[in-house]
């Protein structure tokens, strides 16, 4: 079944996709088929099924041609009407109804009072709202960003929707950013592109097998991403590029996941590794350094065993960010060091290889500009230093192999300091 799903829901956004690079409407066309996917998705849940079985809401399906807002011209007061009433819940059975729903209740307006249905409905409502929105715009540019994004973020956040429609609310939102649906590039939409990032790394849901569970996690790799590499990578803040890094790192450590999902981790760790410390050549050094830092900038080491459970901050997501500077730089680079200590017993090797290769890829990309930053210098010389003089100790190929390549960059680009 899933499979089915993911391959309609493929063909119509490659559809959608080509009408989007030809067609003045292309946007409109992509959002609508990304709509119709999810609630498709949603439709044929056995979770909502039991839910309507319980609480006697009934079917939350929405009819493709009877939305509000694609109602024609002439039925202007009529679709004011339905709008009027949709926005009371106290009538939602009716205005549903009126809108082509199943009959939402025939038990009165007690059963909206359980949170677990008022949530379906407001993330039904949420929906209706975006379909209203694309309608009422002639644009792209003119569509509000938390319109589109808040219904996909409501998916994503409840930790009792199960792994295919999380899974469809992902990829929605990487394709709305790739074909620039949501503009994250615009000083304004940082709050948006904050809680979109928030969202992800936090991602809840209720799991089912295996693959499916894996299938999400592959395409929460994707979206960070997108996140971190496109227009808007720059404008993310310190505390959401450690938690980006966290969850990324925390999957590459996971030795329970399959290979295949942890090489896909790895391969996005050192993408967005030499995105992070290639920014440090546009880095202020002496402003950075002259400041503490954001002091919520900080991750957790990773586990071999336990995946990450990100935790709130109290981070500064607001619409003043001005992107990430040197102290999420530098919390980064203190958790690869810690790494690679062989000493430390609860890291695996195969984590200090991932390390090491991490720390060979930044210093690849930036040697030069972490040479010039005070903070790193120190931890380059110090600590990484030891650890990889302890590393070449040991009776182990691959590692003595990667820490002779981290030291050759280390004497490259460290040259006044290394003795």
């Amino acid at each position: 079944m899933l499979e089915s799903t993911e391959e309609t829901k493929g063909s119509v956004a490659i559809e959608a996709t080509g009408y989007t690079a030809h067609s003045p409407d292309g946007w409109r066309l992509l959002v609508e088929a990304e709509v119709d996917t999810i609630v498709r998705e949603l439709r044929k849940n056995s979770v909502w099924a039991e839910a309507a079985e319980r609480d006697g809401l009934g079917a939350l399906w929405v009819g493709g041609s009877c939305w509000p807002g694609t109602v024609s011209t002439g039925a202007g007061a009529e679709a004011s009407n339905i709008r009027r009433e949709f926005a009371s819940r106290r009538t939602l059975g009716r205005a549903g109804e009126s809108i082509g729903m199943a009959s939402f209740s025939d038990k009165g307006d007690e059963s909206l009072d359980d949170d677990y249905a008022m949530g379906r409905l407001i993330m039904l409502e949420s929906f209706l709202a975006l379909r209203e929105a694309i309608n009422g715009v002639s644009d792209v540019r003119e569509l509000n960003i938390n319109i589109v994004l808040e219904p996909y973020l409501l998916v994503i956040r409840d930790a009792e929707t199960t792994g295919p429609i999380t899974r469809c609310a992902l990829v929605s939102i990487q394709r709305f950013i790739e074909n620039e649906i949501v503009d994250l590039s615009r000083p304004e939409a940082v709050p948006a592109l904050l809680e979109v990032t928030r969202a992800v790394t936090h991602c809840r849901f209720e799991a089912t097998d295996a693959a499916s569970d894996e299938a999400v996690l592959m395409q929460i790799l994707n979206v960070l991403r997108a996140l971190v590499l496109g227009r808007g990578g720059e404008r993310l803040n310190d505390v959401t590029i450690c938690e980006i890094m966290e969850t990324v790192l925390s999957m590459s450590c996971q030795m329970r996941l399959s290979e295949m999902l942890r090489k896909s981790a790895e391969a996005t760790l050192f993408s967005l590794v030499t995105f992070v410390f290639g920014k440090l050549e546009d880095i202020n050094d002496s402003q950075d350094e002259d400041d503490d830092g954001d002091s919520e900038a900080s991750m957790v080491m990773p586990s071999p065993s336990n995946m990450l459970v990100n935790t709130a901050r109290g981070a500064k997501n607001n619409g003043e960010a001005a992107g990430f500077g040197i102290a999420a730089t530098r919390e980064l680079y203190r958790v690869l060091v810690a790494l690679t200590d062989p000493r430390d017993l609860q890291y695996t090797d195969s984590m200090r290889l991932l390390a090491l290769n991490t720390l060979h890829a930044a210093l690849q990309r930036a040697g030069n500009a972490m040479e010039a930053v005070g903070a790193l210098r120190e931890l380059t010389l110090g600590d990484l230093s030891r650890n990889l003089l302890l590393v070449l100790q040991r009776d182990h190929v691959s590692l003595i192999s990667a820490a002779q390549r981290v030291l050759f960059l280390i004497f490259a680009s460290h040259k006044r300091d290394t003795k």
